[in-house]
């Protein structure tokens, strides 16, 4: 009677095991469908397949290219393409640059580690060469480059180094977005001041537009005087004078 109801106890202990399974992994197919269940990655002769049992012990099997995303125990898991092909990988860590776990030729155990740029661009990480190919594909980013081939940053610091580069090109975007409303901004300004009938100020607004395009394309610091001597020639220009406040607004932040 004891076996009995051990065995009963264990079986409850399974089902309740496998709801809750069932209940937090998923599926995102390439149509944007989620559909939970129990999910598994089969791997036969290196052949992947998504495998999903829903709460009825349906099983659907997707092929790789039919899943955006798939989610096993908290981990994340996507189709990754490589110059080999697309590849089943495990998320490890989420970014511009993002790192990725997967399975070895013949081997079931996530070994393998794979860096991965959201422009498409991937790069299997390895001991051999480590500095050379990583400095190569990590060009956009001169001040991590720098650090790695200084040996500053080593392989074991992986993680740092995937860091520092996504909080560069992070910084990078923003810096691209601003110089884009800047420039926008003087076009607007140079269009209005070029309308003006020909004069002195409308001379001297110009060079000075001409002079913070440059600053700006350069990321240098632009001196106040700058801003001074436009505000002064477009003084007798009421309608531009607020154009060019927002201008140098942008500019001398």
């Amino acid at each position: 009677m004891r076996i009995i109801m051990i065995q009963i106890l264990l079986l409850l202990i399974c089902l309740f095991a496998y709801r809750a399974s069932a209940q937090t992994d998923y599926v995102v197919s390439v149509k944007g469908d989620t559909v939970y269940g129990k999910v598994r990655l089969l791997n036969y002769n290196n052949d992947q397949k998504i495998q999903l049992t829903d709460a009825s012990r349906k099983k659907t099997i997707y092929e790789k290219l039919q899943v955006k995303a798939f989610f096993i125990e908290g981990s994340l898991y996507h189709p990754v393409r490589t110059p080999q092909g697309y590849v089943v990988m495990k998320l490890l860590k989420s970014g511009y640059l993002s790192l990725y776990a997967f399975q070895m030729e013949n081997q079931i155990t996530w070994d393998g580690q794979y860096l991965y740029k959201r422009d498409g661009t991937g790069l299997e990480v390895s001991s051999l060469l480590f500095k050379k190919r990583l400095s190569a594909f990590l060009y956009e980013c001169s001040e991590v480059t720098a650090k790695i081939e200084s040996k500053e940053l080593s392989r074991n610091d992986l993680e740092e180094i995937i860091d520092q580069f996504n909080e560069c090109i992070e910084q990078r975007t923003k810096e691209a977005a601003t110089q884009s409303v800047i420039t926008s901004k003087l076009n607007e300004l140079e269009t209005a001041v070029k309308a003006l009938e020909e004069s002195e100020n409308k001379t001297t607004a110009l060079e000075v537009i001409a002079e913070l395009r440059l600053k700006v394309q350069r990321g240098e610091k632009v001196p106040s005087l700058f801003g001074k001597t436009l505000l002064d020639a477009l003084a007798v220009y009421p309608e531009l004078t607020t154009l060019a406040q927002a201008v140098l607004l942008e500019v001398q932040r």
